[in-house]
Parts: C-alpha cells; structure tokens; sequence
C-alpha cells in the first residue's frame, strides 16, 4: 500500500528532486502531490489521504513559524516534517516546530540520502501507533468514567497519573489538580477508630541503606 506525501514548497528543483526519489524508494512506495502555498495547502491536508506533510517555513503567502501553525492545525492527525536550510534561522525554526509537534525536519541537501523514505516510513508507522493508542486510551477513560467505583492510578514514585469521575468526587480533587501530586496528597488515609492517618500503601517507601 502506497503512503501519500504532500509536499509543500514554492522551490521546483526540490518538489521534483522528491517527486524522482520517493515513487521509486524501496522503503515506499510513497505517491506525491505537490502545492506551493499556504492556503492551497491547508485546503489540501482538510481533505482526506495524506499520509505526511512535507512543508517549507518561507511560502509566498506564509513565512515562517506561522506557515507551520496553521500547517499543523489543518493536517492533524497526519504527520509533519519540515524541509529546511542549512542555516541557522531555519534551523531554529525547525528546532521550535518540533516542540510545536512536528515530527522531525530535513535538510534540502540531503534529499538524496537512502534514509530519507525509511525515516518517512518510520515516521508513519509511529503516528499511526500513537494515534492508536489515543483512541485506546480515551476509550479506557470514558469506560473507568462510567463506573461507580473511584479509581486512582499512579506511576513509580506514587504520583497521581488519572482519577475517574468518582474519584474526584470522593476526594474533592479535579483530575487536572491532582495529576502530578503524590497520591498521599489526594487520598490520605484515616484510622477512623484512633482517628489518625497512615500511610498509603500505593505511595512508595523510602529504604536507607547504612554502612
């Protein structure tokens, strides 16, 4: 099955240089579609079929890290990669929509590098797998919401990682506040004959080794 590849750019030598290296890629087979602005671009990604968005930050109608937000606010959930420079703007910028969330970004003189469709591969496949477990996770959430028992999770060190609906209920704590927060901090326990607290046995102890 073939991946669809967008790519966004107004440079021709670098959407034919990709259009010549990726239908051919023992990695794909990867078909292309090629658009040179911004807006034929967000009016493309709404559209379904793409696979990943290859995009410049500098387009005629878009210049940088905006070219990239309204890029990304489109195409979710498919992924992005940017094609970049070697120069030191565009490479901050590359830099600053992988914290944005795009998935990586490419150096324009390196299209010919054999990595390139195994890197789009893998980048693919990997947001497939997380969008997958997304949908898994929110389907978890809604079913533990539905029941009428409090269910408190936490990670290694005894910290609050999800609370349902009855949880938050029975400690007074909204799932956005108690996330984070030790979970003796949440749901302290209470020896309702001596009237004191104990320790939660979810919270993790702390062993001191001597000499």
């Amino acid at each position: 099955m073939s991946n669809l590849v967008l790519v966004v750019t107004d440079h021709a030598e670098d959407a034919e240089t990709l259009r010549n290296i990726l239908p051919k890629a023992t990695d794909g087979p990867f078909d292309i579609e090629w658009v040179c602005s911004l807006a034929q671009a967000v009016q493309r990604v709404k559209g379904d079929g793409i696979d990943i968005v290859l995009m410049d930050f500098f387009l005629p109608d878009s210049k940088g890290m905006q070219t990239f937000d309204k890029i990304h606010a489109a195409a979710s959930p498919a992924p992005i990669m940017t094609l970049v420079s070697e120069n030191a703007v565009e490479v901050d910028l590359a830099r600053e929509a992988v914290q944005r969330g795009a998935q990586g970004y490419i150096l324009k003189g390196y299209f010919n590098n054999a990595l390139l469709p195994q890197a789009l591969r893998n980048t693919i496949q990997r947001k497939q797998v997380e969008d997958a477990l997304f949908i898994e996770k929110e389907r978890a959430a809604v079913t533990l919401d539905s029941i009428v028992d409090g269910v408190i999770s936490t990670d290694g060190e005894g910290r609050i990682t999800y609370l349902n609906g009855t949880a938050a209920r029975m400690t007074g704590w909204a799932k956005e506040e108690a996330t984070g927060r030790p979970v003796s901090e949440v749901f302290p326990l209470v020896d309702i004959i001596q009237h004191k607290s104990f320790d939660n046995p979810v919270a993790p102890s702390i062993i001191r080794w001597r000499k």
